[in-house]
C-alpha cells in the first residue's frame, strides 16, 4: 500500500518521471535506427585500412584544405545524397568526418534510408582524429 500512498501524494513528480522516461526512450530509439553507427578513430583506421572504406568529409572547403584524412572525398552535406559518384558505392563502407562528430550522424541517416548498407561516422570527428595523434594531409 505505500506505493500507492506515493503515487497518488506525488501524482505530478510521478507523472513528469513517466514523461521524461517516455521521451528518453524515444531519443534512443530514434538514435539507433536513424543514424549511423559512431566509431572510435582506431576503427576508423581499420575500416579504412581493411575494408577500403570510403571517407567522406563534410566540412566547407576552408577546413577541408587545412587537412583532412588522407583520401577523403570532400562533399558537402547539402550534396551528399545527390553525389553521383557516391550513389554508385552502396555497398561500400562509407566513413562520415565532419569536425566535431555532431553533424555526420544524422547525415549518416540519411545515406542509411537511400540504401547504403556500411555507413559509420568518426566518433568526435576530425577533432578527435586529432587528439587521437593521427595525421592529416593538407592541400585539395
Amino acid at each position: 500500500m505505500p506505493l500507492f500512498e506515493f503515487l497518488s501524494q506525488h501524482f505530478l513528480l510521478v507523472g513528469a518521471f513517466v514523461v521524461l522516461l517516455i521521451l528518453l526512450i524515444v531519443t534512443e530509439l530514434r538514435n539507433k535506427q536513424g543514424s549511423a553507427s559512431r566509431v572510435s578513430p582506431a576503427i576508423a583506421t581499420q575500416l579504412i585500412n581493411k575494408e577500403n572504406a570510403i571517407v567522406i568529409d563534410l566540412r566547407d572547403d576552408i577546413a577541408y584544405k587545412k587537412g583532412h584524412i588522407i583520401g577523403a572525398w570532400h562533399i558537402l552535406p547539402g550534396q551528399l545524397t545527390t553525389n553521383e559518384k557516391l550513389l554508385k558505392q552502396k555497398t561500400t563502407p562509407i566513413l562520415l568526418t565532419c569536425q566535431n562528430g555532431f553533424q555526420s550522424p544524422a547525415l549518416g541517416g540519411q545515406l542509411r534510408k537511400l540504401g547504403f548498407t556500411s555507413v559509420y561516422c568518426l566518433a568526435g570527428g576530425i577533432d578527435n582524429w586529432i587528439n587521437s595523434g593521427l595525421l592529416l594531409t593538407k592541400g585539395k
